[in-house]
């Protein structure tokens, strides 16, 4: 698996089997035709008030439940109560909304992502919801940079987004770069028999989910 290094807090190329790649040169030797990237923490930082999404689930829905992980024990919950969907990601969206007027870019992700646009298809999947990752696109002019995007409406499992996203690419598993924050993103990955790299950042880590 490969790593994403950044030091000076801007976003780097995606770098293969550990090593790195600078500069639009290195962009165009990497072997792949198709990148697919995660949101939060990945392109964006979005501060979202993880502990009140919890707080709110557990009083609309009168249980104790720990809602950690998050979207895991989301997918266990509405399997049980899949009547429950709309008013679970309302709640979400109404947090997320919230937190999009303080949500920042990663320094340098337009400029790579439009570099890697010229010569490759993007994707995008994330467990934001479609209110919330159009509005973080639109408000950083990214939309038309990741015209292909999946969100928890289509899936709360990661690894299915990928399959999404690859097979509505047309994309065999050996042209896909995945390029996530998690190590769920490279296990995903690895369930699809894709290749990855996770982005580290000097930043202080954002809330856990």
């Amino acid at each position: 698996m490969g790593i994403l290094y950044d030091q000076e807090y801007r976003f780097g190329s995606p770098a293969l089997e550990g090593g790195r790649l600078e500069g639009e040169s290195a962009l165009k030797s990497a072997r792949y035709s198709v990148f697919i990237f995660d949101l939060d923490g990945t392109l964006v930082r979005i501060p979202v008030d993880w502990e009140s999404v919890r707080d709110d689930l557990r009083a609309e829905f009168k249980t104790e439940d720990a809602f950690s992980p998050l979207f895991g024990s989301l997918q266990k919950f509405l399997a049980e109560r899949p009547e429950a969907r709309k008013r679970v990601f309302a709640l979400i969206d109404k947090r997320e909304i919230a937190a999009l007027a303080a949500s920042s870019l990663i320094e340098g992700v337009e400029e790579t992502l439009s570099k890697l646009s010229r010569g490759a298809s993007l994707s995008l999947v994330t467990m934001q919801g479609k209110r919330a990752s159009g509005g973080i696109l639109r408000k950083f002019g990214l939309t038309r940079l990741l015209p292909i995007r999946f969100t928890r409406e289509d899936s709360l499992e990661r690894s299915q987004q990928l399959r999404m996203a690859m097979s509505r690419l047309g994309a065999k598993r050996d042209e896909v770069l995945f390029v996530g924050d998690r190590l769920n993103d490279a296990r995903s990955a690895a369930e699809n028999s894709g290749r990855s790299c996770l982005a580290r950042w000097l930043a202080p880590p954002h809330q856990p989910r």
